[in-house]
């Protein structure tokens, strides 16, 4: 599996994931507009504004953190981070990734099952391809 995860480019795998990241930013900035039914986000299992409103930051500030990673892993941006710690974060991501993928199967909406479930399981794989890279 390593062997085929790292034929993707690292340059192509950082762009397109901070890409993908962002489009998810804004997605949860549509959920909390009411541009988007709450009934295709965290499985459907949230009724109360206050808790999706909660959930939906959560979830932006979790995305931008990732997004900080990556670009810092690429060297996008000036960082002091040493980079063991860089990779064990983002095998963490790696790791909620892929657990996101499991919720998502197990969501109560069909949509959300449909489209959510392989844009986390092919996220997990992206990042786990950042995470790789040596420098």
């Amino acid at each position: 599996m390593r062997k085929l995860i790292i034929l993707l480019p690292f340059h192509v795998a950082t762009m397109s994931l901070l890409f993908l990241l962002l489009l998810v930013i804004l997605f949860h900035v549509g959920v909390m507009l009411g541009l988007i039914p709450t009934t295709i986000v965290w499985g459907g299992r949230f009724n109360d504004p206050k808790q999706i409103m909660g959930m939906e930051f959560v979830s932006i500030g979790v995305n931008l953190f990732l997004m900080g990673l990556i670009a810092a892993k690429a060297n996008y941006i000036k960082h002091k981070i040493p980079l063991k710690i860089i990779q064990i974060l983002l095998y963490l991501f790696v790791t909620l990734f892929l657990l996101n993928t499991v919720g998502n199967l197990l969501a109560k909406d069909s949509l959300e099952k449909a489209i959510f479930t392989p844009i986390t399981l092919v996220s997990a794989i992206v990042i786990a391809r950042i995470a790789m890279e040596k420098e």
